[in-house]
């Protein structure tokens, strides 16, 4: 039966979206208990102090994630000293950078009498970002080897004992963004510990045997040269996903920022969450067919799929806004607390914004695949740049309303650029239609 050769894909399948889609489950959850107990301030203040976190993930974090993915089939064919040894120096780097800049906070809180509250926040925020790094070179080990149940574990476990963590400290009086804070924290200490045991023990062993290799310096340089324009890169996309918060954070109120991030995370965010699963799944499939990207044919075929999803993608994109139009009241009403609603008819808008991301994302697996990291820099850069252009202009000029739409055309923008980056690798000529 030709139904069969299907079967193993489809159990990959079912493995991804359990791993992204529960943890899309426990966001909601943590959403309603956060915007039930905190205000909009206070819940502000968390989502200001995360986009400082997400920098981290972003920048290094983004970047480890799309190397180790990138490298897993190479690493495989030779060797996985090297590999883990570039990983290694990431971790240490990390960890380094984490003791340097909490040490910095302790100091500059003396030096300059800095409220505690702030200094809470900046040490917390700090380790947060640092666990999100970490947390993305496991991901990225998970996703690359095609481990899809030990990838669903992990991420599960991690989501929610983050939302439950949290929601312990806020429900037993720690009702700020630092409770928040620290059970996010707790949570990723706990569950890295345990993916990275698990990590260590399958493939300790196969490296040691194999050591060092002629090969090491290359395999090892390459990985680098490919990994730092992405930190970069990832530098202009946090500033394309998160100068939002901090536009409205200097126009208007912290509590704007709560509204809106509540909103945002109710419709923006499970459309990252696609986008995650369609690149979890599809993208180690790609890499691994391409390969060190030396078989032309074989490169476009795949590029051909990748075309196919994303075009799929954007008819689910436009029946989902055409639903949730209708029913965006409702739903908010459900989930989000009711000092957070003024900003509920955002929804629609915000789910369609990103959808396009979503677009962009899966378009540039083309850049991704053909290992040219600094025509991902050039495509973010702009991307970024005309973002804080939207942001800046639209927030200025129409308040709160102005961020929903600087994202929404800062969406579409970088949907443009990126399905664009895919056609030049499919064909001489832009043809849109053949």
């Amino acid at each position: 039966m030709h139904y069969k050769k299907y079967i193993p894909f489809s159990i990959e399948a079912i493995y991804v979206a359990t791993g992204i889609f529960g943890p899309t489950i426990a966001t909601l959850v943590g959403v309603k208990v956060f915007t039930t107990y905190l205000t909009p301030h206070q819940y502000g203040r968390f989502a200001l102090a995360v986009s400082i976190a997400l920098f981290a993930r972003e920048s290094i974090g983004i970047a480890t994630y799309y190397t180790v993915v990138r490298y897993f089939s190479i690493a495989i064919k030779h060797g996985m000293y090297w590999y883990f040894s570039c990983i290694k120096r990431i971790f240490s780097t990390t960890l380094y950078s984490i003791i340097i800049l909490c040490l910095l906070s302790f100091a500059l809180f003396f030096v300059f009498k800095i409220e505690i509250d702030l200094f809470y926040s900046v040490s917390l925020t700090i380790l947060l970002g640092g666990g999100l790094i970490c947390n993305q070179a496991i991901v990225g080990i998970l996703a690359g080897a095609r481990k899809r149940i030990s990838y669903s574990i992990h991420l599960n476990l991690l989501n929610w004992g983050q939302m439950i963590f949290a929601i312990i400290f806020i429900l037993f009086g720690f009702k700020s963004a630092e409770g928040i804070l620290i059970g996010f924290i707790l949570s990723m200490f706990l569950i890295q510990t345990y993916s990275a045991i698990k990590i260590k023990n399958y493939y300790f062993i196969k490296m040691v045997e194999e050591g060092k290799n002629s090969e090491f310096s290359i395999l090892y340089n390459s990985f680098f040269k490919y990994f730092w324009p992405l930190t970069l890169s990832g530098v202009f996309s946090w500033i394309q996903l998160f100068s939002d918060r901090w536009a409205l954070n200097t126009f208007c109120e912290v509590s704007d920022v709560g509204a809106y991030f509540a909103i945002y995370q109710l419709s923006f965010s499970p459309m990252l969450m696609l986008s995650l699963f369609i690149i979890n799944l599809i993208g180690p499939i790609i890499y691994s067919k391409i390969g060190d990207n030396t078989d032309s044919a074989i490169k476009i075929n795949a590029l051909k799929i990748n075309r196919l999803i994303s075009y799929i993608l954007l008819i689910f994109i436009f029946i989902g806004f055409i639903l949730i139009y209708s029913t965006y009241e409702f739903i908010s009403a459900v989930i989000i607390g009711k000092q957070f609603l003024y900003m509920s008819w955002a929804f629609p808008w915000l789910f369609l914004s990103g959808g396009f991301y979503a677009m962009g994302q899966q378009f540039l697996i083309s850049e991704y695949s053909s290992m040219n990291s600094k025509k991902i820099l050039k495509i973010r850069m702009f991307s970024s740049l005309f973002s804080l252009i939207c942001y800046a202009l639209f927030v200025n000029f129409f308040q709160r309303d102005g961020v929903v739409w600087g994202n929404l055309l800062s969406s579409i923008n970088y949907a443009v650029i990126a399905f664009i980056s895919q056609e030049k690798h499919l064909s001489d000529r832009i043809r849109i239609f053949r």
